[in-house]
Parts: structure tokens; C-alpha cells; sequence
């Protein structure tokens, strides 16, 4: 019997966050998001080029989708200051 081993898992999703200041639309924000499956860990992987500082991991890709919605705001901020 032959045991199928993945070496790879990789998914890009393109996101897009809107930026508001005193309740007006200044711009959006377009940022891809590279999630990588971790064997070793048994975790996803969130980085992204496009949005410093962003490495997150969780055991459920949709739970690390959620935590990067809510990440992201909060680098975008600091990377401004």
C-alpha cells in the first residue's frame, strides 16, 4: 500500500480593507494573504508581503481567515505611527 505524503499546501486569498476616517471613505486597501499548512505543527500559517508584521497560525483555516480580518486593522495602524 502506498502512503500519500503532501510536502506543499499553499493558499493565496486576496482581501480588501477599507479605511475610514470620521465615518468617510478615504481608500481601500488591497492585500494578499499566504496561507501555508504546517505538518510538523499541524497549524495554518497567515503571512502576507503586502501587510508587515502579519504571522498568524490556528489548527482551522476559516478560524486564522477570521483572526486575520481582525489583524489587519490593527497593523495597518501601527505601521503608520
Amino acid at each position: 500500500m502506498k502512503e500519500i505524503v503532501f510536502l506543499s499546501l499553499v493558499v493565496f486569498h486576496s482581501m480588501r480593507y477599507t479605511i475610514h476616517v470620521h465615518g468617510k471613505e478615504m481608500f481601500t486597501l488591497e492585500y494578499t494573504v499566504r496561507f501555508d499548512w504546517d505538518a510538523d505543527a499541524a497549524v495554518w500559517v497567515a503571512t502576507s508581503e503586502d501587510i508587515p508584521g502579519l504571522v498568524l497560525e490556528s489548527g482551522s483555516i476559516d478560524a486564522l481567515i477570521e483572526r486575520v480580518h481582525f489583524a489587519v486593522p490593527e497593523l495597518i495602524e501601527l505601521d503608520q505611527m
